[in-house]
């Protein structure tokens, strides 16, 4: 086996089904499944690591975690993902980054 140079980023989740389900809008899917814990890869290289956080910890609104997600690929193959999804400028929100 080959290990190549990667990192992956850890966030932290109040929903980590919701979460999860939002990211396999976007191409990923679930890798390794454990009680607090989810590794989720795209295939193409992406991977992203989801953790249950402290109860209280993460705020709705005032999340500081953030990802970009770069793929050419993304609005051809993804037109029912909208950026109120991403932004949640109205309504609740669950899975985007201001609520995970």
């Amino acid at each position: 086996m080959t290990v190549t140079h990667q990192m992956t980023a850890i966030l932290p989740c109040n929903d980590l089904d919701a979460s999860e389900a939002f990211y396999a809008r976007l191409g990923f899917s679930c890798a390794a499944r454990h009680a607090d814990y989810r590794i989720l890869a795209d295939g193409k290289g992406g991977a992203l690591h989801l953790a249950s956080a402290v109860e209280g910890w993460l705020v709705p609104g005032r999340n500081p975690f953030g990802l970009y997600l770069y793929s050419g690929e993304q609005t051809a193959t993804r037109p029912h993902i909208n950026a109120t999804e991403f932004f949640c400028g109205s309504g609740h929100c669950p899975h985007a980054p201001r609520y995970i």
